[in-house]
């Protein structure tokens, strides 16, 4: 393989992976709400973000269920969207931002 060939290969990947981003964030503003089996993610990214370390606030202890639940996934999810809650955004930019990672 020549270096113009490797460098060709590189930028198709790189294209199709930004066509890739740009359909993923399209969805997101078209369909910015969650579906109900996104509920208990989306609502533990919410309190870590928003009531962050006062954990008798967030709604996996106010509201358990019949199922135990766990945050754990959430956790790595509202720490890649923390940009977006320390810039103040408004709950639906919150909640895209958190979709989106």
């Amino acid at each position: 393989f020549t270096a113009a060939h490797l460098a060709a290969v590189a930028t198709m990947e790189l294209l199709w992976d930004c066509l890739l981003l740009a359909a993923v964030a399209l969805q997101l503003l078209l369909a910015p709400f969650t579906k109900v089996e996104e509920s208990f993610n989306i609502q533990a990214s919410h309190d870590a973000l928003v009531h962050g370390s006062d954990v008798a606030s967030w709604d996996h202890l106010q509201f358990p269920g019949a199922v135990p639940r766990t945050f754990l996934g959430a956790l790595p999810v509202a720490l890649g969207s923390w940009p977006a809650a320390a810039a103040g955004l408004g709950a639906v930019w919150l909640l895209t931002a958190v979709r989106l990672v």
